[in-house]
């Protein structure tokens, strides 16, 4: 839970700073530097696809290295030097750069931190880890609108000013982003999982017992293992040439192999020959193996705990063992191999992404209908407070009756709001079609990213996250493009006919293949 309140307390103070800028965007371009709502979607398009690309890429570094706390790092820090940019905009193009780089920071952190709060939590509580953490990221995303009208009315329509303060809270974030811990998925969805490399299923499990590691350190922190529910006796070969082993990274502060090392205990006699035996890293440890050890010669501790093994018929090597590392093999993505229900899930929210454009043509239709740019900021504030109240919820009750029921309903309620959009009128009209608007992404975006969490491979968790990332972003800028044309060539009407068709037939395309 620290690790989902420290992020959630990152994407607070990065989205606050975020949606200080975002919904000014539109306006600031039509109003200051004349751009066309074309230019908008082809600004909006090209951002958050080249950025969306990098998804897939991170999440796969993540899981190639287990280290996903530098490249959040990384995002979030990028995405803070595009907030800079944007404040020395003088003209479209240079808003273009700007949205580049800070997407680019958004593509670079959003698989590897979604894959830590997934590490961070478990089957039965993640759809309520994921709503919590949309929760404090919308909740800043409120905060960050009001702070915005704020600004905006008290410079009297000086969008430099308003940018110019966004740039704090996003400094904060980052600096809040170092608490985060790395992570390790949880023993019992490795030891469930089934899938590793080939020596995996001879692994030490979630269910090993204490006599498993000679006594209860030696077997409570084996969650980092690779395998199945193997118990202890079978980590051992019976004979001395047997090997039997679990993926362990070394803590902190130690100096025991990193994340992705396997620790492979060998005994050498004195002829030079090597034989295998159990590969426990907490023995490791125990052992005295830490950071400006010698590796050379057993501490009198290593010797006491491999006489323990072999008393326990564990472990028949020679007393002077050493641990030497091997790094765990790259992880191997095939499509194909994919579940059926997953493969089915990211292909029909590709072509809903095809469809939905922009939240940016929502506030052009805002003040199309004669909001003011203060007006519009409200009414932006309004979405963010109910998507932010109903996120945790959301998640909460997925964890109780499925994430399909409640995708199916957010994607209706999608393609609704986008039909009553191109039939709005009144101002009543646009207050409640946001509002609603707020409940569709709080039934869509945490719990779309807990399913996908729950049916990945587990080796690959933070590259299928990545993967269902750059497909909703490759999607966009076609979208966001199409919408802009249609808008110029047949008015608004078009924009948001097409895209409430399109949410309509992404719900059935859900029902059907999750």
């Amino acid at each position: 839970m620290f690790n989902i309140i420290i992020l959630g307390m990152v994407s607070l103070l990065t989205d606050i700073s975020t949606e200080m800028v975002y919904p000014l965007l539109p306006l600031f371009l039509t109003t200051r530097l004349g751009a066309t709502p074309a230019v908008v979607g082809l600004i909006e398009g090209i951002a958050e696809s080249l950025a969306s690309l990098l998804k897939v890429f991170s999440g796969y570094l993540a899981d190639l290295f287990g280290r996903k706390k530098p490249l959040a790092i990384l995002g979030y820090g990028s995405s803070t030097v595009g907030k800079v940019v944007l404040y020395l905009a003088g003209s479209w193009p240079v808003v273009l750069a700007a949205r580049v780089i800070d997407r680019f920071g958004k593509g670079i952190r959003t698989a590897p931190r979604d894959a830590l709060i997934a590490d961070s939590s478990t089957p039965e509580t993640r759809g309520r880890a994921y709503g919590l953490h949309r929760a404090m990221d919308t909740l800043g995303a409120a905060v960050g609108v009001l702070l915005a009208y704020y600004f905006i009315t008290a410079y009297k329509g000086d969008y430099g000013r308003v940018f110019l303060w966004a740039m704090v809270p996003a400094f904060l974030g980052v600096a809040v982003l170092f608490l985060a811990r790395e992570t390790r998925a949880r023993a019992r969805e490795t030891a469930t999982d089934g899938r590793g490399d080939g020596d995996a299923h001879a692994g030490v499990g979630a269910g090993a017992d204490a006599d498993a590691g000679a006594d209860t350190d030696a077997g409570a922190d084996t969650r980092a293992g690779a395998g199945a529910g193997a118990d202890a006796g079978a980590s051992a070969a019976p004979d001395a040439g047997a090997s039997a082993g679990t993926r362990g990274g070394a803590g902190p502060d130690t100096g025991t192999p990193g994340e992705g090392a396997e620790m492979l205990w060998t005994s050498e006699g004195a002829a030079g020959d090597r034989t295998s035996g159990a590969k426990i890293r907490p023995l490791a440890q125990r052992a005295g193996f830490c950071q400006g050890a010698s590796l050379g010669a057993p501490s009198p501790s290593a010797t006491l705990a491999a006489q323990q093994l072999r008393e326990n018929g564990q472990e028949r090597t020679h007393p002077h063992s050493v641990p030497t590392v091997r790094r765990r093999k790259p992880p191997s993505f095939q499509w194909s191999k994919l579940d059926r229900r997953l493969r089915g899930f990211l292909v029909v929210v590709f072509l809903f992404a095809l469809g939905n454009s922009s939240n940016q043509f929502l506030l052009l239709r805002a003040g199309n209908l004669g909001f003011s740019p203060a007006t519009v900021l409200l009414v932006y504030f309004l979405y963010n407070m109910v998507y932010s109240v109903l996120s945790y919820p959301a998640g909460r009750l997925s964890d109780r009756i499925g994430r399909k029921t409640l995708l199916v309903a957010g994607y209706a309620t999608y393609g609704l709001v986008y039909l009553g959009f191109a039939f709005a009128r009144t101002p009543w009209h646009v207050w409640a079609l946001f509002a609603i608007y707020g409940a569709y992404i709080a039934l869509t975006e945490g719990v779309e990213k807990a399913l996908v969490a729950d049916i990945a491979p587990l080796d690959l968790r933070a590259t299928t996250i990545g993967l269902h990332a750059t497909l909703v972003g490759i999607g966009l800028l076609p979208a966001s493009l199409l919408a802009g044309f249609l808008w110029n060539l047949f008015g608004p009407q078009a924009t948001f006919l097409f895209g409430g068709v399109m949410g309509l037939l992404a719900a059935v395309g859900i029902w059907a293949v999750v």
